[in-house]
């Protein structure tokens, strides 16, 4: 948490160039959408990717997830999610 404090400082001062990005991922099922992640980048040189997890009900990996405000970027399966979690990258 600190090392991204640190780059949102230095961006915003102009010192390193940034981006950000995000993404909201829901599971339908039967018309219900239920958010479950909210995947999270900040770029520059070295680029930091996280996940929030939304939804405390605990899916199987191989469940299909949907992108709702942006491109799912890679992302299809509640397994991708957690992969992204714990490496920063598919």
């Amino acid at each position: 948490m600190k090392c991204v404090l640190l780059v949102v400082i230095l961006s915003y001062y102009g010192l390193i160039k940034t981006y950000t990005m995000s993404t909201t991922f829901a599971v339908q099922t039967l018309g219900n959408t239920t958010e479950v992640a909210h995947r999270w980048s900040l770029g520059g040189k070295d680029h930091l990717v996280g996940i929030k997890w939304l939804s405390k009900k605990k899916y199987p990996n191989d469940t299909k997830v949907i992108a709702l405000d942006n491109s799912p970027q890679g992302v299809e399966t509640i397994g991708d999610l957690k992969t992204l979690d714990k490496n920063g990258k598919l």
